[in-house]
């Protein structure tokens, strides 16, 4: 009798389970029909190819969509570029408006130690109850409520990509193609099939 736990090697073959995970069989996925472009069809509006190109890896594009697909990728990028170099700006705004409150902080604690070493310890004494600061502390306070970091964008490529491989593309490397369909047979309606 097989044990119903986490011991199930009992029995005298594998199942599906135990064959995937032992990397069994073919490791390639099938693909259906439905997941696949027709020839003949662009590969952006999956319409049939008006002005057909291809990409050095094959794969077609109308020309007017590529183009305007690439001119997008190159509007975005630029987009991208411009809130990347906007950041930079504010990092480095950032960094100087902290050097001038470090140089500020390490002027007051050396007035700090002149005013110790100075003056009578009665009067330092007052001098701090001048400075202090009341600080409400309260969870409900927005003051208090912890914010969120703004997110840190990288800096974009300049490279145009393929929207189908994902691979670097330029317009002088579209190659123009001229498609030629063979007749018909007698008993075929369409070239779909």
């Amino acid at each position: 009798m097989a044990k119903h736990s986490k011991n199930n090697c009992s029995k005298s073959y594998h199942t599906h389970a135990e064959k995937k995970a032992m990397g069994y069989g073919s490791k390639q996925v099938r693909l259906g029909k439905d997941s696949l472009i027709q020839f003949g069809m662009c590969g952006l509006t999956l319409q049939p190819l008006q002005n057909p190109v291809c990409t050095p890896k094959g794969h077609l594009f109308s020309r007017d969509a590529i183009v305007e697909h690439l001119a997008m990728q190159k509007i975005a990028l630029k987009k991208q570029e411009r809130k990347f170099q906007k950041q930079e700006r504010e990092k480095a705004c950032e960094e100087q408006i902290q050097q001038q409150k470090d140089h500020e902080a390490a002027l007051e604690a050396w007035e700090d130690a002149e005013v110790r070493e100075a003056v009578a310890p009665q009067i330092q004494k007052e001098l701090k109850g001048t400075k202090a600061k009341a600080l409400n502390v309260g969870f409900w306070v927005p003051v208090h409520a912890p914010t969120a970091e703004p997110s840190v964008i990288k800096k974009p490529s300049k490279v145009l990509r393929c929207p189908i491989s994902n691979e670097p593309l330029r317009m002088k490397d579209l190659i123009p193609v001229k498609l030629e369909w063979e007749p018909l047979d007698p008993g075929t309606k369409d070239r779909s099939s």
